[in-house]
C-alpha cells in the first residue's frame, strides 16, 4: 500500500466515519507542523480518495490535527426563504446546490418529481435538505468524491477485498483488513449484510474497516430507539426530528395579499423574513365553511400556515378586517342575495273588461291563460292600466354576497 497523504503531508493516523444517511467526516493526524485549511483530498492509496473541507485544525508537537467533513461544508450555511410553484424537485435541489456550494448528484427519477407548491424557510442548508429528502421519501449522504447523493437505497452487492478479522453478530459489526484500499462502503450488501456505517481506521501502516450492519430482527427495535433519542434531542433544540414538521412550518404567519388569481388562490407577502423571501404564489384560501368561496382585494391581511408542517402544503385563512372582502360566493352561485329592505317588483296585472276582476301572473313570463284571479269587485274596477308592474319580484340585493 502506498503512503497515505493529505494536504501534501503523510497521514500518521486517521479515523473516517461513513454513514448511510448523512455526511462522512474524518479525524486526521498529519506529519507536518502546518495546519491544513479549507479544501483537502485524503489519499489512502490504491485509487481511494476522500474529497472534503477542513472544519477545524491545529498543530502540536510538530504534528497537525484536522477534522475534515465531506463536500464544501455548505450545509451549515444559512439559506434564504424561497417559494416555488409548479416545478420539479430538481429545480429545488439545483437552487439548494447553488446556495450552499455543494455538488448534488441525485437520482433522475427523484429530480423529475413534480410539486404544485414548495416552500423553503430561511435556515441552514442542512434543514432545507432534510425537508426535501423527507418529502421525497429518500436517503442522502456524501460520496467519497465530495458529491451529495440523494436517492433510494437498492443495496447492491459489494465484495469485501480483504480478510475478516472479527465478527460480532450480537452487536452487528464485522472487522475487515483490506488487501489494498478501503473497499467497504455503506449502502451496499457485503457478505449478505446491509452495511449502514463504516469506520475506517488507519494507524501507521495498519488499515482496518469496521462495517456496522443491522440484523433483520433488531432493525425495528434500533429504529425506534434511534427515533426516540432523536425526538428528545430535537425537542431540546426546539425542532422536530421529522423535517417536514420543523418548527418553521408550525406557526401561523401574518401576510398581506398581493393579488388573487382566477382560481381563487392568493399571492402572499409574509411579514416574517424567515418565511417570506420573495413571497408565495398560488396559496389556497380556506374559508372554514363548506361550499363558500371568497374573493379578497389586494392589501387584505390573512394568516399563512402549512398543513401538517409540510412545506408543500401552504394555505391561507382568517383575514383580519370585516370589510376586506370583494365577494362571498355560495355553491358557485352568481345572483345577488336579497335582504330586508331591498327593493322588489311584481308580476304583471290585467283587468278583465267584462268582469271587474284583477288577474296577477305568477311570473313575468306568464300567459293570459296562466293568470290567477286575485280580486273581484262588485262595481267597476279601480283606476288602472293593464300591464302595470306591481310588487312581487326581488329586483335588488347585496352584490358582494352571491348564491
Amino acid at each position: 500500500m502506498t503512503t497515505p497523504k493529505a494536504a501534501g503531508a503523510s497521514i500518521l493516523n486517521a479515523t473516517i466515519h461513513e454513514l448511510t444517511n448523512g455526511r462522512w467526516f474524518a479525524d486526521l493526524e498529519l506529519d507536518t507542523n502546518t495546519a491544513p485549511s479549507r479544501s483537502i483530498v485524503i489519499d489512502l492509496g490504491d485509487g481511494v480518495t476522500f474529497v472534503g473541507t477542513v472544519a477545524r485544525a491545529d498543530t502540536t508537537h510538530g504534528k497537525a490535527r484536522a477534522r475534515v467533513v465531506a463536500g464544501v461544508d455548505g450545509l451549515g450555511l444559512t439559506v434564504t426563504a424561497k417559494a416555488y410553484r409548479q416545478v420539479t424537485m430538481g429545480v429545488v435541489l439545483d437552487d439548494l446546490a447553488l446556495d450552499t456550494g455543494e455538488t448534488i448528484s441525485s437520482e433522475t427519477a427523484l429530480r423529475s418529481t413534480y410539486t404544485q407548491l414548495w416552500h423553503r424557510s430561511r435556515g441552514s442548508g442542512g434543514n432545507a435538505l432534510r425537508a426535501i429528502v423527507a418529502h421525497l421519501g429518500a436517503t442522502w449522504r456524501f460520496h467519497r468524491d465530495g458529491q451529495l447523493w440523494i436517492g433510494t437505497d437498492t443495496w447492491p452487492a459489494l465484495e469485501a477485498d480483504g480478510v475478516e478479522l472479527e465478527h460480532h453478530e450480537g452487536e452487528g459489526w464485522v472487522l475487515y483488513a483490506p488487501h489494498g484500499g478501503p473497499t467497504v462502503r455503506p449502502g451496499y450488501t457485503v457478505d449478505g449484510r446491509r452495511v449502514d456505517a463504516v469506520v475506517t481506521l488507519l494507524r501507521g501502516s495498519s488499515l482496518t474497516q469496521r462495517a456496522l450492519y443491522r440484523r433483520s430482527g433488531s432493525a425495528p427495535v434500533l429504529d425506534r430507539l434511534r427515533n426516540g433519542l432523536a425526538e428528545i434531542v430535537n425537542a431540546l433544540l426546539g425542532r422536530s426530528s421529522d423535517s417536514r414538521a420543523r418548527w418553521d412550518y408550525l406557526p401561523l404567519y401574518p401576510c398581506t395579499v398581493d393579488a388573487q388569481a382566477g382560481d381563487g388562490t392568493l399571492d402572499l407577502r409574509p411579514d416574517d423574513a424567515v418565511i417570506s423571501g420573495s413571497g408565495l404564489s398560488g396559496v389556497p384560501l380556506k374559508t372554514g365553511l363548506p361550499g363558500w368561496a371568497v374573493e379578497v382585494p389586494a392589501g387584505t391581511r390573512v394568516l399563512l400556515g402549512f398543513e401538517a408542517g409540510d412545506p408543500a402544503r401552504p394555505y391561507a385563512l382568517l383575514w383580519e378586517h370585516e370589510g376586506d372582502v370583494s365577494t362571498l360566493i355560495y355553491d358557485g352561485g352568481s345572483q345577488a342575495v336579497a335582504r330586508v329592505g331591498d327593493t322588489t317588483g311584481s308580476g304583471w296585472m290585467l283587468f278583465d273588461p267584462a268582469v271587474p276582476t284583477i288577474y296577477l301572473a305568477p311570473d313575468l313570463g306568464g300567459t293570459p291563460g296562466a293568470y290567477v284571479p286575485v280580486l273581484t269587485f262588485a262595481g267597476p274596477p279601480p283606476p288602472g292600466t293593464p300591464g302595470t308592474f306591481l310588487a312581487g319580484v326581488i329586483t335588488s340585493g347585496n352584490t358582494k354576497l352571491l348564491a
